[in-house]
């Protein structure tokens, strides 16, 4: 009998095809009626096992095998073979895909094919029996015809592998495709591995407590999963899908704070507790914030308030707490992590206080039985001698102590176990650096504190007769008047503070008499490391409200009162401090600088005053950059400011960028902007400080300077917000930067309106080139009429001055516009210069203009003709006005002798002789005032009756007037003065006889 047997694959079709051959040939020589099922597959892989192996791993490169003979019978090779044998005969070959072996259909073929199908039945049914593995019963044959029927793997398979696959980071996790593939896969959920379903209940409790949050809580999101890493491990790779799967928010946004999801979390514990596995801590964990979470949202849901009826469903919310109630039991037997406790606590405290004051009598049961499981936990957390409360877990239980209102069994529970647990002795006294208030809180639940005090406070309180209501009140609850006014304790001085510290000055006193009264009993208490904290905090709130008489009267403390200082509270040992807020000489310094005290002269003097020494003449650099930290906490940005600008050089790089932080935060932007010259900031740092002050020079409408406003400009750069493009450029118009506010609307688009005004600007300032880059190029038409009106044309791309052969031919065209040129070099760029470097710029103008004949102010064509500058009157006016300005350079006697040597030229009107202050006629002038003579003889001849009065004469005895006014020579001021009624009144009778035709 010739069997052949085709393994028919996308790759290795030969060597398959061999292997196969070698396989049928040496089960048709043992006969298939001598063995089982089994046994043949077994003797068949033990004859050819190299070939074998060769076979399946081509069997695993092939995707998917395809019948191609329709007279073939057809049936699939089509389950998974297992690690180890089944009753010694059978052994497993991972993740073979689904083949189609065609045998001939002869008839020892199709009896061959069928004795093969019952046999591969057996051998599934065996598989499924000895080692639960459930893909056996996906094998099946059929005798193909024309058309072969395609045999699928089972959906609930397909899912199973889904979700491995998505665990073992093979695919990208997704939780609605999780969601879906669990959802499938439950028919088989039974082969789900114990790993498997915490990873699934992990998941999605993760996505459940996390849903919904914002960009800034996703990370905080991803990190929650790792908080149990010591007892509850879960694979960081794990961590890491979820974590993606939070970020990219591939979650949808269920209902009511996730609800959804804790239903799936629910429906997986209760499917793993139907099979019979045992529920994990980690599972439990998830479990009991499901149940919490339940619960919550039932009692949300239970009361539909309308303005006239209360509508309860039948939704129980306290099974669902007793639940949760039961977990939590569990995990605290098993373990002592913080995370337990912290969010069953939390979610407790939620329920008690979740709903409204009017619907109070509709939710009373649930609110008493969250206040008992409290009272239970709290007190089981502080019967537990070897347990430590951390800073979240404390803040949670005084807020706990606030808010909840405990019957007075609860309270007698609760403080038998705060007593038991202080009964145990305290360890030497130490320094109270921080607060003194939460020292004292972590004392009342710690069992031993290392500091003697508030072992005592924390001793006092507890076994005092009100000790509830001194808890409430150490809680931040509702004050109780009895207990402060008139008590004679430290204690009471700290609680006022915190809670009424706008009466700084009363505690002040009342603390000023507690410590007279001991001065002058005979018993004395060692109690100076709480008055140092007393004093600190007093410092720290004179700062803050600017209480004059607190911070003068600690300076007076200080020298009287000299056992509150210790060896950290010098000036030079700031350097060796931790924080700022654990040195009297740092606070006090800091209220200083509050009350109006920056300068660091007068600073030092007020600490050496203080009682605190320093052998250098200046403050050390540590000390205030000490100085400088305590201030950015108190969020007085101005002082800050006022105290790091005398020394930012000597500060701290990233201290320098948070004081500009501040400073730009606060709306300060100038003191922002100065301090963006640090060379030490990077460009990051930089360019958020300068988006800051943008930010709020937009909310201002503010003006900067022009150094405020250019080092604003050098910090942008060209990575600025779209929404802030526009404010960069009117800061720069606003501040007189115009070049530079046309460079960056070049480079961004800016608003219509703003592209035209800067265009205007730009075209005034002479930069038609950047005039014409501005504005896009549906304005191009607009912007070159304005420049044709204002004397430009574009010619090959370049900006010019429309200028005409006539025009520049016109000598008087060229005179007037050279003393276009002189007016401006002596004004509007030398406005900050001194008055002889005005008169020099002005001088080099004058003699550069007579050089090169017409100035160059604007574009022209080099072939253009010029006319030659010839000086005129109004020259010589422009001229003496630099003369006149600058005192040093001429004196009172020869601005006289100028005055008189040009009325004998007749520059001065018709009444000047040439003599008013008696100059000889043989004087020779030296100097710059001998520059004026030399223009004289180059200003064209004319008479006094040639001179206008209103150009040329009212204009040169206004600046001489001027001048002597300056020098303070009051008697040229009068002469000046004489000749200019005169020449008004000749000036007015002739033009009244012009008028009249006289």
């Amino acid at each position: 009998m010739n069997l052949t047997l085709k393994l028919l694959l996308r790759s290795e079709h030969s060597l398959v095809h061999v292997i196969v051959r070698h396989i049928s040939l040496f089960a048709l020589a043992i006969g298939p009626k001598t063995c089982s099922g089994l046994a043949w597959l077994s003797l068949a892989r033990a004859a050819v096992r190299p070939l074998w192996n060769v076979a399946v791993s081509a069997m695993g490169r092939s995707s998917r095998c395809v019948a191609s003979h329709s007279n073939h019978l057809v049936f699939p090779l089509g389950f998974n073979f297992c690690d180890r044998y089944s009753s010694g005969c059978l052994a497993k070959i991972k993740n073979v895909p689904i083949g189609q072996v065609q045998v001939p259909t002869s008839r020892w073929g199709v009896h061959m094919a069928q004795y093969m199908s019952d046999k591969f039945d057996y051998a599934t049914r065996r598989l499924q029996t000895a080692n639960k593995d459930p893909t056996g019963a996906l094998v099946a044959v059929a005798v193909a015809g024309d058309t072969a029927p395609r045999v699928d793997i089972h959906p609930a398979r397909l899912a199973l592998q889904t979700i491995r696959d998505m665990f073992a980071g093979k695919r990208p996790l997704d939780a609605r495709g999780l969601c879906a593939a669990y959802g499938d896969a439950r028919p088989l959920v039974a082969y789900l591995t114990k790993s498997e379903f915490s990873n699934l209940v992990a998941v999605f409790g993760a996505l459940s407590w996390y849903s919904g949050v914002d960009d800034a809580g996703l990370a905080v999101g991803a990190a929650r999963l790792g908080v149990l890493d010591s007892d509850f491990p879960i694979a960081r790779a794990l961590r890491s899908l979820v974590a993606d799967a939070l970020r990219a928010k591939s979650a949808p946004a269920p209902d009511s704070g996730g609800t959804w999801w804790w239903d799936l979390v629910l429906e997986i514990g209760s499917d793993q507790t139907a099979i019979g596995r045992p529920t994990s801590d980690v599972d439990s964990y998830w479990l009991m914030l499901a149940q919490l979470s339940h619960c919550i949202d039932s009692d949300r849901d239970c009361i539909t308030s309308t303005s006239h009826t209360v509508v309860l469903s039948g939704s129980r919310p306290e099974e669902y707490l007793a639940r949760a109630h039961v977990y939590y039991v569990k995990l605290a037997r098993n373990h002592l992590d913080h995370a337990v406790h912290y969010d069953y606590l939390r979610q407790l405290l939620r329920i008690y206080m979740g709903s409204d004051e009017r619907l109070r009598s509709f939710r009373a049961p649930l609110a008493d039985t969250a206040r008992a499981y409290m009272t239970s936990v709290l007190k089981s957390l502080l019967s537990k001698a070897h347990f430590r409360f951390e800073l979240p877990l404390v803040s949670l239980f005084w807020r706990i102590i606030a808010d909840v209102d405990f019957e007075s069994a609860q309270t007698k529970v609760l403080l038998h176990a705060l007593r038991s647990r202080n009964s145990v002795s305290a360890g030497d006294g130490q320094t109270l650096d921080s607060d003194p208030i939460l020292v004292l809180h972590q004392a009342l639940l710690d069992g031993s504190p290392a500091n003697s005090w508030a072992h005592q406070e924390a001793c006092s309180v507890l076994h005092d007769t009100r000790a509830w209501e001194w808890l409430k009140m150490l809680a931040g609850g509702s004050q109780e008047s009895s207990l402060l006014t008139g008590a004679n304790s430290r204690l009471s001085i700290l609680l006022a503070l915190r809670h009424e510290p706008t009466l700084l000055d009363h505690w002040w006193s009342v603390w000023m008499k507690i410590l007279g009264t001991e001065a002058r009993s005979l018993e004395h208490r060692d109690t100076a490391h709480v008055d140092r904290a007393i004093l600190l905090a007093f410092l720290r709130l004179a700062a803050l409200y600017r209480s004059s008489r607190v911070v003068f009267g600690a300076e007076r403390l200080l020298t009287v009162l000299s056992t509150v200082k210790l060896a950290q509270d010098e000036i030079q040992a700031a350097e060796t401090l931790e924080s700022p807020n654990h040195s009297l000489s740092v606070a006090i310094g800091a209220a200083y600088a509050c009350m109006g005290t920056s300068n660091l002269v007068m600073l030092l003097a007020r600490l050496q005053a203080a009682g605190f020494k320093i052998n250098e003449p200046r403050l050390p650099h540590a000390y205030l950059t000490r100085v400088v930290q305590l201030l950015l906490k108190f969020q007085v940005p101005h002082v800050v400011w006022d105290v790091a600008s005398q020394v930012y050089a000597n500060l701290p790089a990233d201290l320098v960028g948070a004081v500009a932080h501040a400073c730009a935060k606060a709306g300060h932007i100038a003191e922002a902007a100065s301090l963006l010259t640090d060379v030490r900031l990077d460009s990051g740092e930089r360019h958020r400080i300068a988006t800051v002050c943008l930010g709020q020079l937009a909310r201002q409408c503010g003006v900067l300077t022009r150094r405020a406003a250019l080092n604003v400009c050098e910090a942008l750069g060209r990575r600025t917000s779209r929404n802030l493009r526009y404010v960069a450029v009117r800061m720069a118009l606003n501040a007189g930067l115009v070049r530079l506010a046309g460079k960056m609307g070049a480079r961004w688009r800016l608003p219509r309106p703003l592209e035209r005004m800067l265009a205007v600007r730009l075209v005034k300032a002479r930069f038609p080139r950047l005039a014409l880059r501005v504005v896009d190029r549906h304005q191009s038409v607009w912007v070159s009429h304005m420049l044709r009106n204002a004397g430009y044309r574009k010619i090959s791309g370049i900006d010019a001055r429309q200028t005409d052969t006539r025009v520049l031919d016109s000598k008087n065209d060229a005179t007037r516009r050279g003393n276009i040129y002189l007016i401006r070099s002596n004004t509007s760029r030398r406005r900050k210069l001194g008055g002889r470097a005005r008169l020099r710029a002005t001088l080099t103008a004058l003699a550069r203009l007579l050089r090169c004949g017409v100035p160059r102010t604007c574009g022209r064509r080099v072939d253009a003709p010029r006319a030659p500058f010839q000086p005129d009157a109004v020259t010589l006016n422009i001229i003496l006005c630099a003369l006149a300005q600058s005192t040093l350079c001429i004196s009172s006697d020869d601005f006289r002798a100028l005055f008189d040597l040009l009325s004998r030229y007749g520059r001065c009107g018709r009444y000047a002789t040439g003599n008013q202050f008696g100059t000889e006629p043989d004087r020779v002038l030296k100097g710059f005032a001998s520059s004026a003579l030399a223009l004289v003889g180059l200003v064209p001849g004319i008479g006094p009756e040639g001179l206008s009065f209103v150009r040329h004469v009212r204009p040169l005895l206004k600046i001489f007037g001027a001048g002597f006014r300056l020098r303070g020579d009051q008697e040229g001021v009068k002469v000046v003065r004489g000749i200019l009624r005169a020449e008004y009144a000749y000036w007015t009778r002739a033009s009244g006889s012009v008028q009249t035709g006289a």
